[in-house]
Formats: C-alpha cells, sequence, structure tokens
C-alpha cells in the first residue's frame, strides 16, 4: 500500500512529510498522523492511503505514460487515464486542510498545476531525492500531496 502526505507547501513546511510505520495491513484502512512543529502542525500523512491494488495501478500507469523516459521529474498532466488519480490526491489535500485546520483550500477544490511523477536512483537523471521548497510566495499551489509508491523496504531517511 502507498503511504501519503501532505504539508502545506509554505515555506518551512514544505518537504517534512515522512513515512511511519503505522497502518492496517489489509490496506483498506488508514491511520492519519498529524505532526505539529510548534503552533503550526506542518503535515498530515497516511499510511495506506492506496491499497496495494491501487498502488500497482497507480505505479503502472504512470510507467505506462512516462515510457522509457530517464527524467526524475516527469510530468503527468490531467487526462482520462490520469483523472482519477488527480481525484485521490485533491480528495487528500481537501481532507488534510480539515484535518490539521489550515483553512487554505475553497469548497472546489482544483489542481494548480500537473502531477509530477518523481523517479530517483542510478537509472534516472537525479540519483537521489533532496531538500526543498515546493511553493514559493508568488506560486498559486498551497497544499502539496505525495504519494510513496516505492516498496518500503527500499526508503531510507
Amino acid at each position: 500500500a502507498a503511504p501519503v502526505a501532505v504539508d502545506d507547501s509554505r515555506g518551512m513546511g514544505a518537504g517534512l512529510a515522512r513515512r511511519r510505520g503505522h497502518g492496517q495491513q489489509d490496506g483498506n484502512s488508514s491511520e492519519l498522523v498529524a505532526h505539529a512543529t510548534t503552533q503550526h502542525m506542518s503535515f498530515v500523512e497516511w499510511e495506506d492511503a492506496f491499497t496495494r491494488l491501487e498502488t500497482e495501478r497507480l505505479r503502472a500507469c504512470l510507467d505506462g505514460l512516462a515510457g522509457a523516459s530517464r527524467q526524475s521529474f516527469t510530468p503527468m498532466p490531467l487526462s482520462d487515464e490520469v483523472s482519477w488519480i488527480y481525484d485521490r490526491m485533491l480528495a487528500l489535500a481537501k481532507l488534510a486542510d480539515e484535518t490539521a485546520g489550515w483553512d487554505l483550500l475553497p469548497a472546489e477544490v482544483e489542481h494548480t498545476d500537473d502531477l509530477i511523477y518523481d523517479r530517483f536512483g542510478p537509472a534516472f537523471s537525479d540519483p537521489e531525492f533532496k531538500w526543498h521548497v515546493d511553493a514559493g510566495e508568488s506560486d498559486p499551489r498551497l497544499i502539496s500531496v505525495v504519494a510513496y509508491l516505492s516498496d518500503r523496504k527500499g526508503i531510507e531517511g
């Protein structure tokens, strides 16, 4: 199953998402973990936001669209093939906004940019994921959603 981390994208909170070893083994329900830094909750995460079958479907869809590309950051524009992924990620953003009390999103949530399929390692243009900030002051993005599709055994940090 795929863990998901959601952060508020407003500078220092971005990039603080990390995976925890919690959640249900059956993949049908997920444990919500909210993390607060000082007085501001910087991220919310779900260990099993996607079931194992959904994770396999995600990877097959995204790998198929990425094709032979070795780029670490591959945009996935909204299309019939990925619309279900956009819908799920937007629903997770809305739920995280409500859970964390950020109150950033309007009632009708829309994506601000393309989903990016991130892949790292020796076979790709970037061998590792590095610290970064998802959005600057003028960026329309208010919340970032990340789904970790890698095998948990292969994740460090």
